[in-house]
């Protein structure tokens, strides 16, 4: 049987990166929150973060690897835009999509702090799929202030695999991707969005998401893609902002556990879901307008 999984690949596996660092601004923490439409005040009004006993505003819940990520000049990126060391050693021609991330949030960063991580490949494992063979990349992320307080630990899947056929080509470049439905729209308790193109444009800037399958319609059509994809991370902060807006007096988000099951497009109108476990937490989805489920995941509550 074929495999991806040569001693260059595998040689990845327990070895850890140089620390990356950065630092949380107001500025940077406002371009995330209008990108997903969050507009919790403590993370946009410093009298209401203040109120609260933080020194400033707080970021949102998921925020931080936005500051922290890479930002390589053209020669490290690359044709598809991905950045050249996502993949293991020799593994870059392969398609590759999150299967799921989880995020344990110790406390909130607060505007001014300077933070850094370090990633580590936990574990590369291989799979036959209907079409080849499919690798599976475990990184976890710590994040720390500078003085090596830990505020955040962040464990993402990826998967790698050969690219699908091409779609045929769309008239006029791809299905509609236009609303003007609002971004954020609540059913009851059951959160609704709405992102068009401007929205993921908004959230790639706001990560420094450079991958053509976020912004390229025909490239996304040679991926098997009818049009471009929502970041995962986008679709997990729809998750994250209900699970903040349905918190208790005095409490916040604490994990969130979220596996991807399907793409979400520009004009999908989706629903978000949180119920209760019975046991404290809460169970999460994200369906589009047909009923499919996109995301399912679970959630609990920390102290704030």
């Amino acid at each position: 049987m074929a495999t991806y999984l040569t001693d260059s690949v595998m040689a990845t596996v327990g070895a850890s990166t140089p620390p990356r660092s950065g630092t949380v601004t107001a500025y940077d923490i406002r371009k995330f929150c209008a990108a997903v439409d969050d507009q919790n005040p403590l993370c946009l009004d410093p009298a209401a973060a203040r109120a609260a006993g933080y020194a400033d505003v707080i970021a949102p819940p998921l925020f931080n690897a936005a500051v922290l990520r890479q930002v390589p000049f053209r020669s490290g990126l690359l044709n598809d835009g991905q950045y050249e060391t996502t993949a293991p050693p020799g593994l870059g021609h392969l398609q590759t999509m999150l299967a799921g991330q989880f995020w344990e949030i110790l406390r909130p960063t607060v505007a001014g702090e300077q933070i850094q991580e370090v990633f580590t490949t936990k574990s590369i494992t291989e799979r036959e799929g209907r079409t080849g063979p499919i690798v599976f990349v475990e990184k976890e992320s710590l994040v720390t202030t500078l003085a090596g307080e830990p505020v955040e630990r962040y464990t993402s899947t990826l998967i790698l695999r050969a690219p699908p056929p091409p779609l045929p080509p769309y008239a006029q470049g791809g299905p509609s991707v236009d609303t003007d439905r609002p971004a954020t729209e609540w059913d009851g308790d059951t959160m609704v969005k709405n992102p068009d193109m401007i929205a993921l444009f908004m959230f790639a800037a706001a990560i420094w998401a450079v991958h053509r399958v976020h912004w390229d319609i025909p490239y996304s059509q040679k991926e098997g893609l009818p049009a471009p994809i929502l970041p995962g991370w986008m679709m997990s902060n729809y998750l994250a902002q209900l699970v903040e807006a349905r918190a208790p007096e005095g409490q916040r988000l604490g994990k969130i556990d979220v596996r991807y099951k399907g793409s979400a497009h520009p004009g999908d109108r989706l629903r978000c879901t949180a119920e209760a476990d019975g046991q404290g937490g809460l169970v999460l989805s994200l369906a589009n307008q047909a009923g499919t489920q996109l995301c399912i995941g679970t959630a609990s509550y920390a102290a704030r």
